[in-house]
């Protein structure tokens, strides 16, 4: 059992010593699942790091020649990934404007933040080079913006 929580502890082991007191037969699949999502709140997010690089190396891979060819082609859909995600803050802030500061920030993450990964799979699918490129290098003002949102948000107090 992960022991890393006091308070989760503490109740699945009361919820053992009770089933025994009364009698009650407990199906361990429930405490497996339990334990199991306990474990995952610790991992979640470098499993999700972990499964958003496979999924840009995966198209990384299909395209490596494009990537290849025209880095100049690359560095400028870098450039388009970071002013989409900025108008997609400021549409999310103009949208909600007069509302309270937490629905503000909220509206702007809503329009900024995506889908990507459908986005992703969808665009290598049906589309040339230049789609999925940009649906996978979005990724890297999908990291590095919400700093500068969190500042406004600090800043909007």
């Amino acid at each position: 059992m992960v022991k890393d929580d006091d308070l989760k502890t503490r109740a699945a082991v009361n919820l053992l010593k009770n089933a025994r007191q009364q009698n009650i037969a407990l199906c361990l699949l429930p405490l497996t699942i339990l334990e199991t999502v306990w474990v995952l709140e610790k991992v979640q997010f470098l499993a999700s790091l972990i499964l958003i690089a496979c999924i840009n190396l995966g198209v990384f891979a299909k395209y490596s020649s494009f990537f290849l060819e025209t880095p100049v082609k690359v560095a400028e859909t870098i450039l388009v990934a970071f002013i989409l995600s900025a108008i997609c803050h400021m549409v999310g802030f103009s949208v909600t404007w007069g509302m309270k500061r937490e629905d503000r920030l909220a509206g702007a993450i809503s329009f900024a933040y995506m889908n990507n990964v459908l986005v992703v799979v969808l665009s290598s699918q049906f589309f040339g080079p230049l789609s999925p490129t940009l649906a996978v290098l979005y990724m890297l003002p999908f990291f590095t913006m919400i700093v500068p949102a969190r500042i406004v948000g600090q800043a909007m107090k």
